[in-house]
């Protein structure tokens, strides 16, 4: 009798691993867009940028070596839309990007060529704070507290913008900067928070417009889909402008919104239709 339990117990066992592994199997089956989309960030945010601070000296552009590893691991491909200009970089310049995905933090770095500092809130440095520590020898990224020095009027604001170009440690000669505000995955844009086009007329710093398509279909965190197959990025580089040619405020504010909203709807054109994510109001 004794043995006949033990092979009862054995099967029982064995059955319930039976089926739990089932379970487990049902539940990666069903989840399997939601489990690929998080080990796939969680690598690119996390498990890459571990590798970044093992392989890359603090001296070295460890942001540079995320940006190209995580392109690389999502197959990226580049095309520069016809007419696209050099960027310009032989003094400090605002670059005015557009931001579509949290693929951006990575692939604008590589549009850029390393070129570009990131203004980001203090909020990303908690949510991903391997970013901080990667970027922090050479301030390639600028963590701020929106609400303390983000208020109007900016003058503390501007004079923390002039530190950040002034610091030691700033390796890189121009600001990334997402004018919009926030994410737009729309067909058409936004219209520009004005702060730091004030402070690029107030310092007579030169900006230029950048715009890219094909993020959202790299990574489209809304939706949950992460692309690995290779996504195609297409970008164009508006020629710079400069504040000293214009008389006012409102006059370089106004021609700069009429140079992204000229880039912004060129570069949509050129996406196929279904590609375009539906447009609201």
């Amino acid at each position: 009798m004794s043995i006949i339990k033990q092979i009862m117990e054995m099967f029982t066992n064995d059955s319930r691993k039976m089926v739990y592994a089932g379970l487990a199997l049902l539940f990666l089956g069903y989840f399997r867009k939601q489990v690929h989309f998080i080990v796939n960030i969680w690598y690119i945010f996390y498990g890459a940028l571990a590798l970044d601070l093992c392989l890359v000296p603090h001296t070295g552009d460890r942001q540079g070596w995320w940006s190209r590893h995580a392109c690389w691991f999502l197959g990226l491909k580049f095309v520069e839309a016809p007419g696209s200009k050099p960027l310009y970089d032989k003094e400090r310049c605002i670059y005015l990007v557009n931001h579509r995905s949290i693929a951006d933090f990575f692939v604008h770095d590589i549009i850029l060529q390393g070129k570009g500092s990131y203004l980001s809130r203090n909020m990303v440095r908690v949510i991903f704070p391997l970013t901080w520590w990667a970027t922090y020898h050479r301030n390639s990224t600028w963590f701020f507290q929106r609400g303390v020095r983000f208020t109007r009027p900016f003058t503390k604001f501007f004079a923390w913008i002039d530190d950040q170009f002034n610091n030691p440690r700033t390796a890189r000669p121009g600001l990334l900067v997402y004018p919009e505000g926030h994410r737009n995955t729309k067909n058409h844009p936004l219209p520009l928070k004005k702060g730091m086009l004030q402070y690029a007329f107030d310092r007579k710093v030169p900006v230029q417009v950048v715009i890219a398509t094909g993020l959202e279909d790299a990574i489209d965190e809304k939706r949950l889909h992460l692309n690995t197959r290779g996504s195609v990025i297409r970008y164009k580089i508006d020629e710079h402008i400069d504040p000293k040619q214009y008389a006012s405020e409102e006059e370089f504010i106004e021609f700069v919104q009429q140079r992204f909203n000229a880039v912004f709807y060129d570069m949509m054109q050129s996406v196929p239709a279904k590609k375009l994510p539906a447009s609201t109001a």
